[in-house]
């Protein structure tokens, strides 16, 4: 944070509470002890609940937005909270939907528009939107709703291949498959099940090359804070957020950065990635993030506390800063990955310190991760004990059938 300016006391409500990436906004946030951070949920116990930085956890049992938005108002004004705080993107809609509603009793961030908050959020709507603007996008084509192609065999034929299909709603990374050639798409989609119904679907290019992510916060479509991260291991068959990356600083990045979100007059946080090109070093706009993504604490770790600042922000305190350059940064589970190889005397793409990883913030805020930890294991336990019970039971099944073939044989004989 820039040093200059002085944080107020100040009481934030983050109303989507549930996931690990709310734990996220909750570590930056806790950063300021001037700030208090309360959380709301649907989950009576939430990991964000067993934080050091959680002044107050509240529950609510809300079953619609009308109701949910009566929730948020009554802790609001039972706590006095000065700024609402969504982390997610079903918060955000909320936020920015019923925006006037919330202003009448507390303070929100900027937040986007919620038309340009859905064209960002899904990669079709943003790959249009992008390409009328003439910004330097990857060939993208629509080809399916749920199970159901609707591109034709020429369409096909003319995207350049490889290809990655894309899920046109989903996050992280999820759902995404590497192409080869048009009749690897019909072996996939026809042997592999590779569409599911609820989702939309795109074929994009594949670019080899290196990924990039420019975090900024906006207001009225200029940039005020911004991180540039670069992907330092990679590879064909991941498609995720990026687990170890090093803050630099690209030109060309940045200046295409403030034309994307010049074009969409963004207000708030969004991560916008790119990949610059191995084959002539050019630079390729993939698609926004328009959340408070995974790479918050490693953006903190550079100098920018985007949840901050937001919060300042809507306070009226304007905070413009940058990173700190050659920052590097692994999440813990890459880093553990890392420390275990070296240990293994097995060669790693990076060597980093334990300074450089996400550990710092789970060593000096440790009981959510240790909770996460105790839920995963439940879960594995009680998928083992289904998978054993259901293995049994079709053994029994399969028993039983053989029995009965050899009675009816029998029975033929006599």
């Amino acid at each position: 944070m820039n040093t200059l300016i002085t944080v107020p006391q100040m009481s934030v409500l983050v109303p989507d509470g549930e996931g690990y990436d709310t734990l996220k906004v909750l570590r930056c946030l806790g950063q300021a002890p001037e700030v208090k951070t309360h959380i709301l949920s649907q989950v009576r116990w939430p990991i964000t609940r067993f934080s050091r930085y959680s002044a107050k956890s509240h529950y609510h049992t809300s079953q619609n937005d009308a109701d949910w938005i009566v929730a948020i108002r009554r802790v609001v004004q039972q706590c006095k909270i000065d700024v609402v705080l969504p982390a997610t993107m079903k918060g955000l809609e909320l936020i920015s939907q019923n925006r006037e509603v919330f202003l009448e009793a507390s303070a929100i961030p900027p937040i986007p528009e919620l038309d340009m908050l859905k064209t960002a959020q899904d990669k079709w709507s943003f790959q249009r939107f992008a390409e009328g603007q003439g910004l330097p996008v990857v060939p993208t084509l629509f080809v399916a709703h749920g199970k159901r192609i609707v591109a034709n065999s020429s369409e096909l034929d003319s995207i350049e291949y490889p290809v990655l299909l894309k899920p046109t709603n989903e996050m992280g990374g999820r759902g995404i498959v590497k192409i080869y050639s048009p009749s690897d798409f019909y072996y996939s989609v026809e042997h592999k099940k590779i569409l599911n119904e609820g989702h939309e679907y795109i074929l994009q290019s594949y670019i080899p090359g290196v990924d990039f992510c420019l975090g900024v916060f906006c207001e009225e479509g200029r940039i005020l804070a911004y991180t540039l991260q670069r992907n330092l291991i990679s590879s064909e068959n991941y498609f995720g957020y990026q687990k170890v990356m090093e803050f630099v600083k690209d030109d060309r990045i940045i200046e295409l950065g403030t034309q994307i979100v010049s074009a969409m007059a963004w207000n708030g946080i969004a991560f916008i990635d790119f990949r610059v090109d191995e084959r002539d070093g050019t630079v390729k706009l993939i698609e926004v993030n328009p959340r408070q993504g995974r790479a918050l604490l490693g953006s903190l770790a550079a100098g920018v506390n985007f949840p901050l600042i937001s919060c300042l922000s809507a306070m009226g305190i304007t905070c413009s800063n940058s990173q700190r350059e050659n920052t590097r940064y692994a999440h813990p589970s890459a880093f553990l990955h890392m420390l275990t190889s070296r240990v293994l005397a097995r060669p790693t793409p990076v060597r980093l310190k334990w300074s450089e990883s996400g550990w710092r913030f789970s060593i000096s805020d440790p009981l959510p991760d240790i909770v996460e930890a105790i839920n995963c294991a439940r879960k594995i336990k009680l998928f083992r004990r289904f998978r054993n019970r259901r293995q049994k039971d079709e053994g029994s099944i399969c028993r039983n059938l053989n029995m009965d073939v050899i009675v009816s044989e029998e029975k033929e004989k006599m």
